[in-house]
């Protein structure tokens, strides 16, 4: 029977593919989100700008962190 072997370095490699994914992939979608909500509604643009403050702060901070501490 063959076991499924999982080392801690793979878990570790899984959380640092997963927060670069995750970090950057935000990072790069805002392009698109403000360049939607500037056509839509070019009023709500200091609301999209609070929110991609928010999540910059609270989301992609620690991810970006998962990122450089392997």
């Amino acid at each position: 029977m063959i076991g499924l072997a999982i080392r801690f370095y793979d878990v570790v490699l899984f959380l640092h593919i997963s927060s670069v994914i995750i970090g950057l992939g935000v990072l790069f979608s805002y392009p698109l989100l403000f360049a939607v909500a500037a056509r839509s509604d070019p009023r709500a643009m200091p609301t999209v700008w609070r929110v991609a403050d928010s999540i910059g702060t609270k989301i992609n901070g620690p991810f970006l962190g998962a990122i450089v501490a392997p």
